[in-house]
């Protein structure tokens, strides 16, 4: 799982406050510890527990009781490590002691072990549930560890043995013995070694030394003279290893080791060989006080031992392992569950009988050997089980051993045929013992009585076995009082236990399993070692003694609390080479002691020195405890004191002071302080110090109770001085820390700072400096986050609907916040300001401070800036500026003006326009970078090295030429093995050079290839990577954390210079290399990713859709500016209004969302998005439209404008027009010129009057496209639509109309002849084919051309037959064959209609396979035709896909050279030739249809300049277009497949709506003209196609409302309205006017020709803004950037980059000077925005042009203070 950096309680209500105020929940943030308070706050009745929860069952078949021995080879090395670092820590303690020894400190050589037995007591470490390689990591980790820590060992036990006398420092050559237990220790194997034995306990110890050795006699030299020993066989088992394993071992006693001390051994091997084996009838072994006796079988069968024998039995046995068949539940890892699991009496596998004949099967091979210290009794089993029985002889040794080796359990051992492991136990049965309880240790600690066969929760005789299994961390013991018997088994590791009746003791030691348990660990348990199954060896213990604690003589249960601490701290033995002369011993006699103790005396037997180890400044961890529990022994379990004054030889404890157990508090509640005040927090602290107590006669004694265990920071004498000098030197230690700390914080300046002539393109960017003698590696941090896709908006940002898509961008952007703050030298870039927005509206002020000051800082760009990163095909330009325009406000009122972008960041779009890069230099951006181009493009870019080009975006204005910038990677990502992000797979930087999965260097070597090729793609030495995929950095610090050392691996590199960075940072760079780059003037469609996959399908993809969102443009715009007008008068009343259809339009840009490769249910949701903004931005209208008109609802009319646009009309319904016999409507022109807008609506009548501003309106009764009989719903379809002329709506202006229904009309229908095929007049009509009732010809500009028109289909590719699996989808599209399917049948004359304002041509197509109607329509005096069409119903019953297209065909001879244009973005018009790309070659006739379409966002334009002759076809949306063959040119209008495209939306295109496929409503425009001369209007056909592409995007908004008065007559009012004075030039438009802050407003200006268009429209225009607004006067006016978030003089301050080029650049027309303050002058294309303060006319101060306010300019001076340091090249900017 991700790790989510910010949490959320999800408290959604009804009421959208979430809990606050609830009467009855109170939801909040918590922890366990405030949960802890409010529980005992409430004081209430708990139930006591006082065993434990084990074991865990999931069900009646399920034991979690497995782990409990699961590798047990893992169990025992985690033993041995906890030995050593006790060890090993006492002795670093002692080393610290030392005066001499002041200068080292050892305690670093700790570190790694203390690490790594953390690690291994993680709850899938020891419990030996991990997978095999893990269990393999886990023991290299330890055995790494382990020598890391041993390796001052030598130096420190030779500093303490080390005589007086003697200066020289002495380091003894010794180390452990790790493979003793196979008997491998090569050191032990040398004809002289020595052998040093530290004693760790608080008591003396005798330990039996066993050593590999020679079969030979020895002399063994220590403290106490010559040693006795023996040589006693090994129980061999062969191994694969580079050293062999020994002929012997060597057993030899150090004596009374002294506590925490060290004895010193020297061994010389001598040559005499010893005596054999003996081999004995007798089979009594051991002293009088500890033996043990074998029967006939030699099998143990009695116990003398603390003055009492016991028949008692030891044998081995196996469960069979449940293979799980029929429930799935099978011992594994983590369960137990033996197959025949009703009890343990039907185990039926007895060891012996596979190597023994019958007669003898339970009869077992042995040897013996009696030494002078130990007797063994070798028991071999059979060839995978050997046991020793093991007894010493010195008195304090009150045990049996019992030292085992199990395995390997081979194949032959297990049934492999059925999947049945095996599960190996050792089982201890003491005869005539009765008892009904038995005990095990809690971790090693207080034992637990456990109640044979008892479940009180639960049935266990479904597993009698494993419910009865407990875990044993030490032992496990069975008493019977009666007898007066105890009986108890410790162990050296954890493992498995039960007693399951009487008398007996079972323990599981192996165990191979062939099933997985279906736990998580997806792996049965099968370890292996040296080629073979594993091989465990361990040790058992026996004690028996009196079950009696009130005796004097010590009792069994403390001889047990003893031992176990014996073995479970063992002395440290560590071996040497003696060989060479400098170790002779005689050389070691002089220099060395041979014994040397830690404490000054024994501590009592209850209490043991648990830590002693170095601790903070100088200080020591002293942790004491007392080992026995109350009752265990009537001495012992008492209360003890000890006396810890002079503890230690030969110092004394200055100070002393306790703590909780985990030393991380202070105990004393009057001084709470953490142990964090030996390091004062704040300057307060460091003037009064806090001082430790003095010992003084009654401090000295420390009292533990049973099981008690205190903790102390401890101070030695020696140390008191510097103790007391520390605080008045740390004060200024910490100062000085601090200024360095300020200094490395601060910022140094390179190249890349913000100092030099172009640091305004970087903002408050901060970058890495670069070397352009090496290959600079620019590594960019981001994450790409759809505003939408596979998941809606809100299922994306809240992390929902997990089942799609892992996603949850708040947690990315406070996980990025995190991970940047750890570290400055890290960078990122925030994109989707949507996104951004939304979590920034969420957060803390603390965390949006925190935000803020990583972009102030320099670490975090804003890049883009848009509300989403939107389409570059689809998208009009007008929605792309609104978009981005919202986007930098918000970035400005969040973030300041840090945050402003200066790069674009367009990684995904489909392709890339030309008009995208010139809106980005008009923004006033630097570049943009991208991944998706044509494959045959990025190929011949590579090749060439131009991955990075200059870019002119636009043919008509200046300085449009930006960077672009494309990524070496096939996306957007990381190079593969280089994701680091938690979704990734590639593996993460392991640059532990020990680790075995140490990858750095191969890393780097395969980057530094990978680079190098990557340097043959970019004109200079800069390479660009995006380190980021789709919603990625959910756990940043992850990332981080490997690019931190990824980078930190290059450092000094020869080659490459690694970097993080950011897109600024890249250019800047890039620039100062000052490259000659290609140019590039034309755009990036069509994208295709291989030859078959051309992605133009997306074009067209979800037509409905396109078209909602250009009513939502349109809607845009008129609530825009009425929502402005309404605040004219200084009031801001309806502001957040807009914002949601602000936002909502801002997300429809986004790439996947207009684009039509969305999931279905996330375009359901964008709808829902869009029309809920809708309502909301238009419901104060009517109040706005009221005052405007002059309608005061105070007054006695009692009129309330209740608007709404017709949102279904294109479906013939309009609820008010059909249901209200009088109603309003109110028609607003957002355009800057007059505009007569024809009126549709739906009615259900045919006698209407209609009242205007000029007097009674004429009207047309039409009939609808379409009975719409597939609809469904509340509302009906209307019969009829009523058709009226708004003629001349004012430029921003209103008209008001009543409609009423009536019985009678004074507009007459003339009969339609139905042998007139005629439409129009002689300047604009069309003709119908009588024959084929298909349009025939068309008259526009007086001009006639024969022309046709038909609907066509195109069968989608599948990509079954030509076995590609490249089909026709969402995003692609790929025909099946080059010619569409013409529709079969004529095509119908539903009707025609010749009104007073429209003349109409119905048509009908009888097609099997598609549903198509249509009318062709002309309005009185327009000069264009419409072609309004109805496309649905698309059959898919023959399982293939349907792509329509309308196709406009000139049936005379028509020569426009295979070329065609169409437009950018709704702006400037491209270039096209058939089968041809300007930059590089293809095979077209792979996909000769697909690579030749075009997104045609306005328009689609051919010409034959023979003929001086343009045809121009307009669309109402986004479609694909293309123009195949001469004097054609074809859109496609609706789509519908049957498979997905594999491009990752995962669906296929099916849309269905009412029960069937959608259906699309739509229309064409088309036009006609001259293409070279002014028409007969006097504008060029390009001019007309212009103004036409305006009207229809911004068209006049139509309001309906029912009348809420009676009374009022249309004459009481007034009926229209126009803010403007005067219309604009037909050139110039007022693209937009909003409010903006603080009372000002937003005026957006734009030329909408290009040069050369026409001949005077395309002239530079010239505004007067004196006298623009009605009733109003600009006051203040400032022009900014396009974006309106920079001002326009600051910015043209900046240097721009200039880009040296290749390439032939477009002619421009340079940019105008105004004339004066007063007037705006506007050249092709240009766009110029203004932030403008507008008051009435009697304030009339007229127009002051002003660059920037004075209260702006105090304003930056106090928010912004520039220290600089010239010396040091440091920047401290204070906000």
């Amino acid at each position: 799982m991700p790790l989510m950096m910010t949490l959320k309680v999800l408290t959604i209500t009804s009421n959208g406050r979430g809990f606050r105020g609830n009467a009855k929940y109170n939801v909040f943030y918590s922890t366990p510890s405030c949960y802890y308070q409010a529980v005992t706050q409430s004081n209430p009745n708990l139930i006591t527990i006082s065993d434990d929860f084990f074991p865990y069952a999931e069900n009646d078949h399920a034991y979690w009781t497995g782990y409990y021995t699961s590798r047990p080879t893992t169990k025992r090395f985690e033993r041995i490590g906890n030995n050593i670092l006790q060890a090993s820590q006492q002795l670093n303690a002692f080393a610290n002691m030392k005066n001499d020894n002041k200068s080292i400190d050892y305690n670093e050589n700790l570190t790694s072990l203390r690490e790594v037995m953390g690690t291994m007591q993680h709850h899938d470490a020891i419990t030996g549930t991990e997978k095999e390689k893990v269990a393999l990591d886990y023991v290299r980790l330890l055995t790494k560890a382990i020598r890391e820590t041993e390796e001052p060992m030598g130096q420190i036990i030779g500093d303490l043995l080390r005589k007086e006398n003697v200066t020289e420092r002495i380091t003894l050559p010794i180390s452990t013995c790790l493979l003793t237990n196979i008997s491998i220790c090569d050191d032990s194997l040398k004809d002289r070694f020595m052998v040093t034995v530290y004693n760790p306990l608080s008591r003396y110890v005798t330990y039996y030394v066993r050593l590999p050795s020679y079969n030979s006699t020895y002399n063994i030299t220590g403290p106490d003279g010559e040693e006795t020993y023996d040589i006693v066989p090994h129980m061999y088992y062969s191994i694969n290893s580079t050293s062999q394993a020994s002929e012997a071992e060597l057993v030899f006693a150090a004596r009374n080791i002294p506590p925490l001390g060290i004895k010193y051994y020297y061994v010389q091997k001598l040559n005499d060989k010893v005596n054999g084996v003996e081999v004995a009838d007798n089979k009594t072994f051991g002293s009088s006080g500890v033996s043990f006796t074998l029967d006939d079988n030699n099998l143990l069968q009695s116990v003398t031992m603390n003055n009492r024998t016991v028949s008692i039995n030891q044998k081995f046995l196996a469960y069979i392992s449940n293979n799980g068949t029929g429930d799935s539940i099978a011992s594994g890892a983590y369960l137990f569950r033996p197959l025949n699991g009703t009890d343990a009496y039907h185990i039926d596998y007895i060891f012996g009988k596979d190597n023994v004949n019958e007669t003898t099967q339970n009869r077992v091979k042995a040897s013996y050997t009696r030494g002078n210290l130990v007797d063994e009794v070798i028991q071999v089993f059979n060839d995978w089980l050997t046991q020793t029985i093991r007894v010493y002889k010195e008195p304090e040794n009150n045990y049996i051993e019992f030292d085992w080796i199990v395995g390997p359990l081979d194949n032959d051992t297990v049934d492999t045929e059925y999947n049945h492991g095996k599960e190996v136990i050792t089982r201890f049965l003491v005869s005539d013992v009765d008892h009904e309880d038995f005990y095990t240790d809690s971790n090693g600690r207080e034992m637990i009585t456990r109640k044979r066969k008892h479940y009180p929760y639960g049935n266990s005789s479904f597993e009698p076995v494993t419910s009865n299994y407990y875990p044993v961390t030490s032992k496990i013991s069975i008493e019977d009082k009666s007898k007066d018997i105890r009986v108890a088994v410790l162990n050296d590791r954890s493992q498995g236990g039960s007693s399951l009746w009487g008398g007996e003791i079972e323990l599981m030691i192996h165990r191979r399993l062939l099933r997985d348990d279906y736990k998580g660990v997806d792996e049965s348990l099968q370890e292996m070692e040296f080629g073979k199954y594993l091989v465990v060896r361990g040790q058992h213990y026996l004690v028996i003694g009196s079950a009696t604690t009130d005796s004097d003589i010590k009792s069994t249960a403390a001889q047990e609390r003893e031992l176990a601490l014996k073995k479970l701290l063992q002395p440290l033995v560590l071996v040497g080479d003696a060989t060479e002369e400098a170790w002779s011993l005689e050389n070691i006699q002089s220099k060395i002691n041979f014994e040397w103790s830690g404490l000054k005396a024994a501590l009592p037997d209850n209490v043991n020195i648990l830590n002693l180890e170095p601790w903070k400044d100088g200080s020591y961890l002293l942790r004491l405890e007392h080992i026995l529990a109350k009752d265990e022994d009537m001495n012992y379990s008492k209360e003890v004191s000890v006396n810890v004054s002079d503890i230690f030889a030969p110092h004394s404890i200055s100070s002393i002071r306790e703590t909780t157990l985990a030393a991380n508090d202070w105990l004393s509640p009057s001084d709470t302080a953490s142990l964090d005040d030996f390091k004062a927090k704040n300057d307060d602290d460091y003037a009064t110090p806090s001082i430790p107590r003095y010992l003084n006669e009654n401090g000295t004694q420390i009292s533990l109770t049973p099981m008690q265990i205190r903790t102390f920071v401890v101070e030695l004498f020696d140390n008191i001085i510097i103790l007391l000098v520390i605080p008045a030197m740390k004060k200024n230690a910490v100062f000085f820390v601090l200024l360095f700390v300020y200094g490395v914080k601060s910022v140094p300046l390179n190249s890349h700072g913000s100092k030099g002539s172009f640091a305004g393109h970087l903002g408050c960017v901060k970058c890495h400096s670069v070397n352009q003698t090496k290959i600079n590696v620019h590594l960019i941090p981001h994450s790409h986050d759809d505003v939408g896709w596979l998941k809606t908006v809100d299922q994306y940002f809240f992390g929902m609907n997990t089942s799609i898509q892992q996603a949850g961008v708040q947690y990315i952007i406070t996980s990025v916040v995190e991970a940047l703050s750890e570290n400055p030298d890290r960078r990122f870039i925030q994109v989707e300001t949507a996104f951004f927005w939304k979590w920034w509206k969420s957060q803390t002020e603390q965390m949006q401070q925190k935000f803020k000051s990583l972009v102030d800082n320099g670490q975090l760009e804003m890049v883009n800036g848009a509300w989403s990163m939107n389409d570059e095909a689809c998208s009009n330009y007008q929605s792309i500026i609104d978009q981005f325009t919202w986007g930098l406000r918000t970035i400005n009122d969040t973030i300041g003006t840090c945050g402003t972008p200066h790069v674009g960041w367009q990684i995904d779009p489909f392709g890339h326009s030309r008009e995208q890069a010139s809106l980005f230099a008009q923004l006033g951006y630097d570049g943009v970078f991208f991944s998706r181009l044509d494959h045959d493009d990025e190929a011949k870019r590579q090749s060439e090295g131009n991955l990075n080009f200059a870019w002119q975006g636009s043919a008509n204005l200046d300085n449009s030429v930006i960077l672009g910038g494309i990524f070496p990677t096939s996306s957007y990502g990381a190079p593969k093995g280089y994701c680091w992000d938690y979704n990734c797979a590639d593996d993460p930087v392991n640059d532990d050079p020990d680790s075995v999965d140490y990858n750095i260097d191969v890393l780097v070597e395969n980057f530094v290839n990978l680079t190098k090729t990557y340097r043959t793609y970019y004109p200079t030495n800069n390479v660009i990577i995006a380190m980021g995929e789709d919603f990625q950095y959910e756990a940043a610090e992850m990332y981080y954390t490997n690019m931190d050392k990824f980078i930190k691996a290059f450092q000094n590199h020869e080659e490459l210079n690694v970097i993080y960075s950011t897109p600024s940072c890249y250019i800047q760079a890039v620039h100062e290399a000052q490259p000659d780059l290609q140019l590039k003037t034309d755009d990036f469609f069509p994208y295709s990713n291989d030859a078959h996959s051309f992605w133009t399908g997306y074009f067209t993809s979800r037509p409905n859709s396109k078209r909602f969102e250009r009513t939502g443009h349109n809607i845009l715009q008129v609530t825009k500016q009425l929502i402005a007008i309404g605040g004219l008068n200084g009031t801001d009343k309806y502001s957040e209004n807009l914002r949601f259809l602000r936002e909502a339009m801002g997300v429809m840009q986004h790439h996947d969302a207009i684009t039509g490769t969305e999931k279905q249910h996330v375009v359901r949701d964008y709808v829902k998005l869009l029309t809920r903004a809708i309502q909301y931005a238009e419901k104060p209208i009517g109040d706005i439209l009221q005052t405007l008109l002059g309608i005061d609802p105070a007054e006695d009319l009692d009129v309330n404008l209740q608007l709404s646009s017709c949102l279904l009309s294109n479906i013939s319904i309009c609820e008010v027009s059909q249901e209200s016999n009088t109603f309003t409507v109110v028609v607003y022109n957002p355009l800057s010129w007059p505009v007569t807008q024809f009126i549709r609506l739906p009615v259900d009548g045919k006698m209407f009057n209609i009242q205007g501003p000029d007097g009674e309106e004429k009207y047309d009764i039409v009939d609808p496209i379409s009975d719409f009989s597939y609809v469904s719903g509340h509302y009906q379809p209307a019969d009829n639509e009523l058709v009226f002329s708004a003629k001349d709506v004012p430029p921003m202006g209103v008209k008001l109309y009543f409609v009423n229904q009536t019985t009678t009309s004074n507009t007459s229908f003339p009969p339609v002849g139905n042998d007139d095929y005629s439409f129009g007049d002689d300047q604009t009509g069309f003709e119908i084919n009588n024959d084929t009732n298909l349009l025939e010809s068309v008259t526009i500009n007086g001009i006639t051309l024969n022309i046709t028109q038909n609907f066509y289909y195109y069968y989608s590719e599948s990509g079954k037959v030509d076995n590609t699996n490249i089909s026709s989808g969402a995003y692609l599209f790929r025909p099946t064959n080059s010619t569409p399917e013409s529709l079969d049948g004529i095509v119908t004359t539903v009707g025609s209609t010749r009104g007073e304002l429209v003349e109409e041509f119905h048509q009908k197509w009888n097609d099997g396979q598609v549903d198509v109607s249509q009318i062709i329509r002309i309005y009185k005096n327009e000069k264009y035709i419409e072609f309004d069409w109805l496309v649905g119903g698309i059959n898919i019953t023959d399982d293939m896909g349907k792509e329509i297209i309308s196709r406009f065909t000139i049936t005379s001879d028509f020569n426009n050279n295979n070329t065609f244009y169409t437009d950018s973005n709704g702006r400037e018009i491209i270039k096209r030739v058939v089968n041809h790309r300007p930059d590089y070659t293809y095979n077209s006739s792979v996909e000769p249809v697909a690579s030749n379409y075009y997104p045609v966002t306005s328009r689609i334009v051919i010409r034959d300049d023979e003929k001086d002759v343009e045809v121009a076809v307009l669309t109402d949306r986004s479609q694909g277009g293309s123009n195949l063959h001469n004097g054609e040119i074809e859109l496609m209008v609706h789509r519908r497949m049957l498979h997905d495209d594999l491009k990752g939306v995962g669906e296929s295109l099916n849309e269905t709506e009412f029960g069937s496929g959608v259906y699309v409503r739509g229309s064409h425009y088309l036009i006609v003209g001259s293409a070279t001369k002014p028409n007969s209007d006097g504008k060029t056909t390009a001019a007309q196609e212009r103004i036409l592409a305006q009207k229809k995007l911004v068209q006049p908004w139509v309001g309906v409302g029912r009348i809420s008065s009676d009374t009022l007559t249309y004459d009481e009012i007034q009926k229209k309205y126009s803010l403007l004075k005067n219309a604009l030039p037909e050139n110039v438009n007022i693209l937009t006017f909003e409010p903006w802050t603080n009372g000002t407003f937003l005026l957006r200006l734009e030329h909408i020709l290009e040069q050369k268009e026409d001949p005077t429209l395309s002239e530079t225009a010239t505004i007067s803004l004196n006298d623009i607004f009605n009733d109003y006067t600009i006051d203040e006016i400032t022009e900014t950037t396009l974006g309106a978030n920079q001002i326009l003089d600051k910015f043209n301050e900046i240097p721009r980059y200039i880009w040296n080029t290749t390439g032939q650049k477009m002619d421009v027309k340079p940019t105008v000077t105004d004339n004066s303050k007063s007037s705006i002058s506007l050249t092709p294309m240009q766009i110029r925005t203004f932030i403008v303060k507008i008051v009435p006319d009697k304030e009339n101060f007229g127009v002051v042009l002003k660059p920037v306010s004075l209260m702006f300019f105090f304003t930056a001076v106090l928010l912004y203070i520039t220290i600089y340091d010239g010396e040091n090249g440091y920047v401290l900017i204070r906000r």
